[in-house]
């Protein structure tokens, strides 16, 4: 009897869906009935087993399976620099928002002239700046460190 045939015998027994192909297959072998009665005789005996694990497995299991020290440390750096890097991107964010919006230009103001007012005075003008005398510049002659001797 092949491992196909047994698979489907297991999976029937079980109540799982089978292809009936396969079932008929092997049920035509001559061991199926075999097969079928150790099948129910593990089921009696798995359903009548009623040890326990004992503590100390329970105890090393803990031990496994739970998370260490550095890894407890690890998990809540991890959250921590990320809290840290979120709210970081959020200043950047908030700041450069907060810059756009304060060099939006401001409306120019508006001055209304008093109603007791007859004239306009112009405001005084300050005379234009002279021209400045430009200094010459000293040309500075720094040694040409391209030239070779051989050149010479």
């Amino acid at each position: 009897m092949n491992a196909c045939h047994v698979d489907a015998l297991s999976a029937m027994f079980d109540g799982e869906q089978v292809d009936p192909t396969l079932l008929r297959e092997a049920l035509d072998e001559p061991d199926a009935p075999q097969w079928l009665v150790d099948f129910a005789a593990w089921r009696a005996e798995f359903r009548q087993d009623t040890s326990q694990p004992s503590a100390a497995f329970y105890q090393a299991m803990d031990k496994v399976l739970r998370p260490s020290r550095w890894r407890r440390f690890i998990d809540r750096s991890r959250v921590t620099l990320l809290t840290a890097t979120a709210a970081a991107v959020v200043c950047v964010i908030v700041g450069f928002l907060g810059r756009a919006w304060m060099e939006q230009p401001l409306a120019p103001p508006v001055i209304r002239p008093p109603a007791q007012a007859t004239a306009i005075v112009a405001p005084p003008t300050r005379p234009a700046p002279e021209a400045a005398a430009v200094m010459p510049s000293r040309r500075m002659r720094f040694p040409n460190w391209h030239e070779s001797r051989a050149t010479q």
